[in-house]
């Protein structure tokens, strides 16, 4: 069985709490749709700073990675679920 790797399995626990929290002030449809946004942010943060480090001739430190983004919106949405489903039971 291949192991998830640790990077993936940070993201997701930080989108979960994230869907938890965001799933105990906000209706659900928004919560789900709101989760979209971190881990594409985080990316998009990612991708600006390897264009300013190759722009100041220093090395590209962060990957960009699409499946980051997926494991913090998973983790999120797994959050908001369970959170609507305690609250609603």
């Amino acid at each position: 069985m291949k192991k998830i790797p640790r990077d993936k399995q940070l993201h997701f626990i930080t989108g979960f709490f994230g869907g938890v929290l965001l799933g105990a002030v906000l209706p659900a449809p928004w919560a789900y749709g709101l989760m979209l946004i971190p881990g594409l942010a985080k990316e998009a943060w990612d991708a600006y700073r390897n264009v300013r480090a190759e722009v100041t001739g220093k090395p590209v430190v962060h990957v960009v990675e699409v499946m980051d983004a997926v494991a913090t919106t998973l983790g999120g949405w797994l959050g908001v679920s369970i959170t609507y489903l305690v609250h609603n039971g």
